[in-house]
């Protein structure tokens, strides 16, 4: 017998309002990216704007 296990997909992204070259190094401006651009995909958003992290 075998058991199948499924995986939640999780992206992480950086905050849109924290992209310059010293804010994007600091993990408190990085969250999960909890935006689906298609249905039944994986979280992310390539090629559009990143989530906000609260």
């Amino acid at each position: 017998m075998y058991k199948i296990f499924a995986t939640i997909a999780v992206a992480t992204g950086v905050d849109p309002d924290h992209l310059d070259g010293g804010a994007n190094n600091e993990g408190r401006y990085w969250c999960d990216q909890t935006t689906m651009t298609a249905p039944m995909m994986e979280p992310g958003t390539p090629g559009y704007e990143n989530d906000h992290c609260d």
